[in-house]
């Protein structure tokens, strides 16, 4: 099924010739143990001006919470969504780590 979804989600991200990017990473405290998580949502206008959101994203993030582990997750996402030459803006909150990371996503 996420097979399927995941064509059905890089087929209507062609409709979108500008994307910009929500993200956000978190720490879970619901079970035993601390799991974190990042989070990534495209959001765009189609040429028929039709607004668009997609939730590319929700998964396990592993390492430190530096700016540039962040960034290299961002850039692997936006290239196996296909996006990357079309991300104009992220938008996160302004935590020192995410601005690092959205300023240097373009350079890892």
């Amino acid at each position: 099924m996420y097979q399927r979804v995941r064509a059905k989600v890089l087929e209507l991200l062609k409709d979108l010739p500008h994307i910009v990017i929500t993200t956000d990473i978190w720490t879970s405290d619901s079970s035993s143990q601390s799991n974190d998580f990042i989070s990534l949502t495209a959001h765009g206008i189609t040429a028929t001006f039709e607004y668009k959101s997609y939730c590319l994203e929700v998964l396990p993030f592993d390492g430190s919470h530096t700016g540039i582990n962040i960034a290299s997750n961002l850039n692997k996402a936006f290239h196996d969504w296909n996006i990357q030459d079309r991300v104009r803006a992220i938008v996160s909150d302004n935590a020192a780590n995410m601005s690092v990371a959205i300023r240097d996503s373009r350079n890892v």
